[in-house]
């Protein structure tokens, strides 16, 4: 029984990690990019992973709210038509976490 618990365990852990993986490899493509000339950008493929930036995006406009800032990440949201992030196009995904990146940095 606890054989089979860690066993468990162990599997979502895995997948966990390769989650973040995933994600750790979105957001150097995204911070490569913005760093890049703008007449040197491509555009990120919306494929597969349009989830992990959508995460990505999630995880930035809550920080931003969590600071107090709840209109203004509502005022983000309103720029790409929309109220809400299930709203919003994923090809804006990278352009609304840039400007997130602004807003929680300066």
């Amino acid at each position: 029984m606890k054989e089979e618990r860690n066993s468990k365990m162990e599997r979502a852990l895995d997948r966990a990690v390769t989650a973040l993986e995933q994600l750790y490899a979105a957001v150097k493509e995204i911070r490569e990019e913005l760093r890049s000339k703008p007449e040197e950008r491509k555009d990120i493929e919306t494929g597969s992973d349009t989830p992990i930036l959508r995460e990505a995006v999630k995880t930035a406009l809550i920080r931003i709210a969590r600071t107090g800032r709840e209109q203004e990440v509502k005022e983000l949201l309103a720029r790409y038509n929309a109220r809400k992030l299930n709203e919003v196009d994923p090809k804006d995904y990278t352009a609304i976490l840039s400007e997130a990146g602004v807003m929680t940095h300066g």
